[in-house]
């Protein structure tokens, strides 16, 4: 199934360029920056809402501790939910191993940049709450 175009790429890279250009923006300022350039389908949107809805019920499939046990693979091009404690396919169990490694790695990737953030931020702060010395 091919992607809807609710944006033209020319819309979407003004959107990108403006929350850019922010330090911070909240999600109704997004929203106030797509809706000039939102192409509505209705009979689209209601597949997409079954699809969110449908993806919302597997992912939010929990073991009795509360872990999560539903994960999503690409299976013969068709996105197929793996219920990791009770498949018997190992090759669908690399794939979810794979595919939690590569969120992990970008977890990571994102921590340590809002960590050199906060650690220039900090010294900045550190460097103007520094009252001069009386000579």
């Amino acid at each position: 199934m091919a992607r809807n175009k609710v944006l033209t790429p020319e819309a979407r890279q003004f959107i990108e360029d403006q929350i850019h250009d922010y330090g911070e923006i909240t999600t109704e300022e997004v929203m106030d920056l797509i809706r000039p350039h939102f192409v509505f389908d209705p009979e689209n949107a209601r597949e997409q809402q079954i699809r969110r809805t449908a993806h919302r019920i597997m992912s939010g499939i929990r073991s009795y501790d509360r872990t999560r046990t539903c994960f999503a693979i690409k299976k013969e091009g068709e996105s197929t939910y793996v219920n990791v404690e009770n498949t018997q396919n190992i090759e669908d169990l690399d794939k979810v191993r794979a595919q939690l490694g590569y969120k992990f790695d970008g977890l990571n990737r994102s921590l340590k940049k809002v960590n050199e953030r906060a650690i220039c931020l900090q010294g900045q702060l550190s460097f103007f709450d520094e009252t001069p010395k009386e000579a």
